[in-house]
């Protein structure tokens, strides 16, 4: 293992410790239902849960009913500690952990992309080409839902994201946003792709 690899290893066990040090288990479990609630049904669908970090929403997706789950982050310890506890966690085997989409993913395979606390943590350049790798993933009349930070006051290690020009700059047939009253500087993006013309 090199040294970027040993720095990855350690900050994802880090944030995934770090997450449940903050949070008790009930609040822990209260968050991912709160997600799924946001989600909407995945009964049946192929999702794609875009920056799946170690597979925290996987695994209720799959218990959901889910028909297949591919789940995307660059890094490669994070993978494996989502592998480790989709493993732990008796779901079906219908997942798949890839490093990006691009080069992996047939345009138009999903029908549901799911994305929360990922954008705001990518520099503002490539928060666009992310969101329009998830529409490229996403079939005609599919669904991306994003959680998004924004505002001013969004942390030391995060990106605000303009959820207005998110909901513009996207090739959809409708878009809604939901600001979230619990966390104000949290908003949750669902956009349906446009049909095909």
């Amino acid at each position: 293992m090199n040294s970027a690899e040993m720095h990855d290893a350690r900050a994802a066990q880090g944030m995934d410790e770090a997450m449940r040090a903050v949070w008790d288990q009930d609040d822990w479990d209260a968050g991912i239902d709160y997600c799924m609630e946001r989600v909407g049904p995945v009964d049946g669908l192929n999702v794609i849960d875009f920056g799946c970090g170690v597979g925290r929403l996987m695994v209720p997706m799959l218990e959901s009913g889910a028909a297949d789950v591919i789940g995307s982050d660059p890094s490669e310890a994070m993978r494996l500690l989502a592998a480790e506890r989709l493993r732990g966690a008796g779901v079906s085997d219908a997942w798949w952990l890839v490093e990006r989409t691009d080069g992996w993913v047939e345009d138009g395979w999903a029908d549901l992309v799911v994305s929360v606390c990922v954008l705001q943590h990518l520099p503002a350049e490539e928060q666009d080409a992310s969101l329009a790798e998830m529409m490229r993933c996403v079939r005609p009349g599919g669904r991306v839902v994003a959680q998004v930070v924004h505002g001013a006051d969004v942390g030391e290690f995060s990106n605000p994201v303009d959820p207005w020009q998110v909901c513009g700059s996207l090739a959809v047939a409708s878009a809604s946003l939901h600001f979230d009253p619990t966390y104000p500087t949290w908003a949750w993006l669902t956009a349906t792709k446009a049909d095909a013309r």
